[in-house]
């Protein structure tokens, strides 16, 4: 038997479908437009719109390109009026961006935008998520120096001693950025000032170092952290300890408050090296003669069997040179390679540093 095809009714069901899929399209489309004209509201705090958008069926959790929704973008710029709105239409306060952040971590870290976390806390922001980094609220509100926001965070009980993936704590990262109001803040609140991170670091450690702030500022959080117990000779998981990088960076109000509390003169980081060397190759004479004058041994070697004078020899520091010689160090002195400080001015041009080693006996 044969049958025939109907290609009429074909057509015709052909016809039907792909016009279905046509309108299926075009609606798919339409709410993609109005889901990014309502990111665009939100972030530039356009209540009007984000309502009439919301109205017109834009999701309330519409995402962009990097995950970011309408709160999260309100929230981050402090539109308050906006931030109730999506809030009040259902908005996931705990949605998290490609990033793990949240509106409330977004918020958190400007300022001026203590109302807009207060509005998350308020209705129920999780106040100790973290990010993809595994920073909570807290520590970024700590890191960029928000004392109110931080304030507010602990007051709602936000985990004083939450730890990044790094290890990192709050205390740490104010203390980094030599944050004192925020450093005593969390001190008080039971920070634990002799936690360390994955590389060894406390936050007396970070404080010691130059990390572009003015050195009264980190002397500040130095002495604040030593008042409240931080251990002066606590070493990283190299050795480094504060009066290292405070002698390598030529911090000597800050050397001069850890040498007060006992700080280990002659201790040794991985590489053998001491304040004294580290103070010397920087360049830093009164530092180096501050060093000395508490005891610190001016012919001690690294393990490549270098001495402070080789170092600042090395480096050119005719200064220090003089300062080290003055002080008894061995003008002949070899590494395990057998070269000396005169060797040393010699390869890098050092003239004036090899002329004064040669009157000083240099062979």
């Amino acid at each position: 038997m044969l049958f025939r095809t109907n290609t009429t009714v074909g057509w015709k069901l052909s016809v039907t479908i792909s016009a279905t899929m046509v309108l299926a399209l075009g609606a798919t489309l339409a709410i993609a437009g109005i889901n990014e004209d309502l990111i665009a509201a939100a972030k530039h705090g356009s209540l009007p719109k984000v309502k009439s958008l919301l109205d017109r069926g834009a999701q309330v959790d519409a995402r962009d390109a990097e995950g970011t929704t309408p709160l999260m973008f309100a929230s981050e710029s402090g539109h308050l009026n906006v931030m109730q709105v999506l809030l009040d239409k259902g908005a996931d306060i705990n949605a998290r961006d490609d990033y793990g952040m949240s509106a409330l971590m977004l918020a958190a870290q400007q300022a001026e935008n203590l109302d807009a976390v207060n509005v998350l806390v308020a209705r129920g922001a999780d106040i100790n998520a973290t990010d993809a980094d595994g920073s909570t609220a807290l520590m970024l509100a700590a890191k960029y120096g928000l004392l109110d926001v931080v304030e507010m965070l602990i007051d709602k009980k936000a985990e004083v001693n939450a730890r990044d993936n790094e290890g990192t704590t709050a205390l740490m990262l104010a203390s980094n950025n030599c944050y004192l109001d925020i450093v005593e803040m969390l001190v008080a609140k039971g920070a634990d000032v002799n936690a360390k991170d994955k590389s060894g670091a406390t936050s007396l450690i970070l404080a010691s170092q130059d990390n572009e702030n003015r050195e009264e500022d980190n002397l500040d959080v130095v002495k604040m952290l030593i008042a409240k117990g931080a251990d002066v000779n606590a070493g990283t998981s190299e050795g480094v300890t504060a009066l290292m990088l405070a002698s390598r960076d030529g911090f000597s109000g800050v050397v001069e408050a850890l040498l007060g509390k006992n700080a280990e003169i002659n201790a040794k980081d991985i590489d053998g090296a001491t304040a004294l060397m580290l103070a010397s190759e920087s360049g830093y004479p009164d530092i180096v003669e501050m060093l000395i004058a508490k005891g610190a041994d001016v012919n001690a070697r690294d393990n490549d069997g270098s001495t402070a004078l080789i170092s600042a020899c090395e480096s050119g520091s005719l200064k220090v040179a003089q300062t080290l010689l003055a002080k008894g160090a061995d003008v002949n002195a070899k590494t395990n390679d057998g070269l000396t400080a005169l060797e040393f001015a010699s390869r890098n041009g050092h003239g004036e540093v090899k002329k004064f080693l040669i009157k000083a006996g240099a062979k």
